[in-house]
């Protein structure tokens, strides 16, 4: 059991994965101090938080512990910040929200990560994810197209089974409350056919407007 400040975002930070923050509120600026004078570690938790006021937290939540690796403290005392996904937690309480949350969590390790079905999967997974860029760059304009192939020269997706179904539920381009039930399924095998039924998914809208031309879906969207 760990005690973590908690901090609310509005995306999902994955094990094993970056994120990148911007703290501009005083109480999770005073948050990011205390664990950076600490063990540097943070509890990031899913939250709709614009335009919506924040919702309590409940001792069913999860969430991803974060590893700050790098801070920038800027002129004004706001704060930007990089940090590292590590294991998943489910809050067991909520000790305190005065200046910030902060909570007793049950750290969560993956379920079964390299059974069969897993190490095989993955494969599939693996030529899923790379087709899966490609047609994100072919959808984007000319000067990100032009960025996103430069940078996929660079892009190599990890060998290890649970980092690539981590990896491979960051890079979706989905909502953030369906990147959350991802983020929420524990065992490996489970996660991974979840994902992959979602690749097929994307990959069968991407096929279907790649073949409607650019006339046609903005007269579609100028009738919406």
């Amino acid at each position: 059991m760990l005690t973590l400040p908690l901090l609310p975002i509005n995306t999902v930070l994955f094990p094993g994965m970056p994120i990148h923050l911007h703290i501009h509120e005083e109480r999770y600026r005073l948050m990011v101090q205390k664990a950076m004078a600490a063990d540097h570690l943070l509890g990031t938790l899913y939250q709709i938080i614009e335009p919506y006021p924040i919702p309590p937290l409940t001792p069913s939540e999860i969430g991803c512990i974060a590893h700050i690796i790098h801070l920038k403290t800027l002129p004004d005392g706001q704060i930007d910040l990089i940090a590292v996904g590590q294991d998943r937690f489910r809050i067991s309480e909520v000790m305190s929200y005065h200046p910030f949350p902060v909570g007793k969590v049950e750290v969560l390790p993956t379920e079964s990560p390299r059974t069969l079905e897993v190490v095989r999967g993955a494969s599939l997974l693996y030529k899923m994810v790379k087709s899966y860029i490609q047609c994100i760059s072919e959808a984007s304009n000319n000067r990100e197209t032009e960025s996103i192939q430069n940078h996929l020269h660079q892009f190599q997706l990890p060998d290890d089974p649970t980092l690539l179904i981590f990896m491979a539920c960051e890079i979706l381009q989905i909502p953030a409350f369906e990147k959350q039930k991802l983020l929420e399924i524990l065992p490996a095998p489970q996660l991974l056919r979840t994902t992959l039924r979602i690749y097929r998914r994307e990959q069968a809208l991407h096929a279907h407007f790649s073949k409607t031309s650019w006339e046609v879906a903005q007269g579609l969207t100028e009738l919406n």
